[in-house]
């Protein structure tokens, strides 16, 4: 029997495994095949019953549906938006809409294996200006909670290939993932940047206190009319990284120390998982440099966050980081 009608995307009539029986018709536990695709409808007239090989009254024995039914041999499986097989979910206002839970905003990770990968990954990372290579072929793997110096003197590219990991700028070619994350953009909303010069530099005539304030509220986009509870909102915001100091200090009478300490804190606000800091080692003397990279070890432990430092030297960084890159 031969239908007029074919399923609209379809070429050939085939068998619909899924057709439902009549009334009456015993539960066979197997598509039927004798019937053309236009009867998927209970209600076309004149259809005729599945055939059945039990008796009329005869009573049926409960069957289990066989595991082929759902993909049946020539037809491809259902599967849920999302789920496509594709590595990123689009995103912005341009995407397809709300990506579903089984393709989560990680390209091409799944939820419960993130922690079984490398936090930040770059393979041939380069950047290319206008007077050449800024920096070129930079490969990095750092596992989450991890340290990581990016040592190079001024001019090396170092300050610009923190920018790049951090999602701030887009590479000429190679790429960057930070938990799962290859989009700049996307990049930005997992990753936060310490004082970087010619970047976001504190103002030395503000005091501690002033920066913790701007830095809280304009993030929620609003000011406060009050500052009230001002030194207990302040000492909560400066404790993840460590920093002891009066709220009413200039930024401009901080030490070295104190004053990367504090860009540490701000970009600590933000509750990244991975913070990006440079020229930790700068105004430092060799020791001094030493009890930085002490500092940041414990808090990569104490705040759980991936660090990724650059310095002029990488040595008083040794025993302590787990990955070095030199420029």
């Amino acid at each position: 029997m031969t239908a007029n009608a074919q399923p609209e995307g379809t070429t050939t009539p085939k068998p619909v495994p899924h057709a439902r029986p009549e009334p009456g018709a015993p539960a066979a536990g197997k598509p039927d095949v004798t019937r053309p695709p236009a009867a998927e409808s209970p209600d076309v007239a004149g259809a005729p019953p599945a055939p059945s090989s039990h008796a009329p009254g005869e009573p049926t024995a409960p069957t289990t549906p066989s595991p082929q039914v759902p993909d049946a041999p020539g037809e491809p499986p259902v599967q849920s938006p999302g789920a496509s097989g594709e590595p990123t979910v689009p995103e912005g206002p341009g995407g397809s809409g709300a990506p579903s839970p089984q393709a989560p905003d990680v390209a091409g990770e799944p939820e419960e294996l993130r922690g079984s990968a490398p936090l930040v990954v770059a393979r041939g990372l380069s950047l290319r200006g206008a007077r050449g290579w800024v920096y070129r072929d930079v490969d990095l793997s750092l596992a989450e909670g991890g340290l990581a110096v990016v040592s190079g003197e001024a001019g090396s590219g170092r300050t610009s290939l923190l920018l790049t990991l951090a999602g701030r700028m887009r590479p000429t070619s190679g790429g960057v993932t930070v938990a799962g994350r290859s989009a700049p953009s996307a990049i930005q909303r997992v990753a936060a940047i310490g004082e970087t010069e010619g970047v976001n530099e504190l103002d030395d005539a503000l005091t501690v206190a002033e920066h913790v304030f701007e830095r809280r509220h304009l993030r929620a986009g609003i000011l406060p009319r009050r500052r009230t509870r001002r030194r207990d909102e302040v000492a909560a915001a400066l404790s993840p990284a460590g920093l002891d100091v009066d709220p009413d200090t200039p930024v401009g009478d901080l030490g070295p120390r104190d004053r990367h300490l504090l860009g540490a804190a701000l970009a600590l606000m933000d509750r990244p998982l991975l913070l990006v800091l440079d020229d930790v080692d700068r105004g430092m003397r060799g020791d001094h440099q030493r009890e930085m990279w002490t500092l940041l070890r414990a808090l990569t432990e104490q705040a759980g966050v991936t660090i990724v430092a650059g310095c002029v030297d990488g040595a008083p960084a040794a025993g302590l980081a787990d990955v070095e890159v030199a420029l």
